[in-house]
């Protein structure tokens, strides 16, 4: 790559195109989901609120107020149970909204793949080649499921227990603290928004996943692409881990293992063809003000890379989970060895 200032190519456009389309999609799900949310936040209002009177009547009355004592209360074991019911409900509904859309991506996926195949031989001046298509039928294996083979549902309700434990911990720290009950209340609610939260990550995060592989199933199955180019957003909001990948090239067996809520892409890389020119990711980084770079990079590490102790491409680091798989995120001074 070059460090220069091309003008967008043809792939580059389709890229920035499809991303536009896919966060549009994103914004209009999310709020659907918001709204949806709204609805158990109602179902549980009441009782939440009676029961962070009750537990402050308690502590008036000089009575301990713990996990033991909450559960000798009725008001909170019946919270306990509705509190399942309802995050059961919103979570099935979510799993099968995030289902949906992942077919929608996944066909997606598979016509931008197209796309971009046809883009790269006119972007070099060259005919496009006949090249097999996948056939629509092939995403079907790609929905329903996480990237670990878990049932969406399964791994949407994991974050019931927490916020269950989230919540019991506020109204016991809040009600020890003397906090107005109607507080309470409210920072008990904040605690179960965690359902909400961790259902916005899988849904973004399993989405893009179907919408990946499809498109690297329609790659595969072209017969004219070798391999594909890690693409980044390259904004100042993008982790600068992923903006380290940028660029870089991969093997069609290779996953590009973004993080959690990751919105890189994969640009194919055609047999034959000399990869196109376009400014590099550290080049794009440089010309960015200084107070953006260390904002991105945080103090530490950015007086680090000023002093040449940090590479561009260390800034790239993979970890594992067990949830969410290996996954490349920015790395710490401490990751570097540093």
């Amino acid at each position: 790559m070059v460090t220069g200032r091309p003008q967008p190519g043809r792939v580059q456009v389709l890229m920035e195109e499809f991303r536009r389309q896919m966060m549009l999609g994103d914004v209009a799900q999310q709020l659907m989901m918001a709204q949806r949310w709204l609805q158990v936040e109602a179902a549980l209002e009441g009782v939440i609120a009676i029961l962070a009177q009750e537990a402050a009547d308690l502590a008036a009355a000089g009575k301990p107020v713990s996990r033991s004592a909450l559960y000798e209360l009725k008001r909170y074991r019946n919270l306990l149970g509705q509190a399942k019911s309802e995050t059961q409900k919103y979570q099935r509904w979510t799993a099968g909204n995030i289902t949906e859309r992942q077919g929608n991506l996944a066909r997606m996926g598979m016509v931008h793949a197209r796309n971009m195949i046809r883009a790269s031989y006119l972007e070099a001046g060259k005919a496009v080649a006949k090249f097999d298509l996948l056939p629509v039928e092939a995403v079907e294996t790609m929905i329903g499921y996480a990237s670990n083979g878990t049932p969406l549902y399964d791994l949407l309700i994991k974050s019931y227990p927490d916020s269950i434990d989230g919540l019991t911990d506020a109204l016991i720290e809040a009600t020890a603290k003397g906090i107005n009950p109607r507080l309470t209340a409210k920072l008990m609610e904040k605690e179960m928004a965690g359902n909400l939260q961790r259902a916005l990550t899988v849904a973004r995060t399993e989405q893009l996943r179907a919408y990946r592989k499809a498109s690297t199933e329609q790659m595969k199955a072209s017969g004219v692409v070798e391999g594909w180019i890690w693409r980044s957003a390259m904004q100042t909001t993008t982790c600068l881990g992923c903006i380290a990948m940028d660029g870089t090239e991969h093997d069609l067996d290779e996953e590009l293992d973004d993080h959690p809520n990751g919105r890189c892409f994969k640009q194919p890389k055609i047999i034959g063809l000399a990869p196109v020119e376009t400014r590099s990711s550290e080049d794009w980084f440089r010309s960015q003000p200084e107070e953006r770079q260390a904002e991105m990079m945080g103090d530490r590490l950015f007086e680090a890379w000023k002093e040449g102790q940090v590479g561009f491409a260390d800034l790239a680091t993979r970890v594992d989970s067990e949830e969410w798989g290996s996954h490349v995120h920015m790395a710490s001074l401490e990751e570097i060895g540093i």
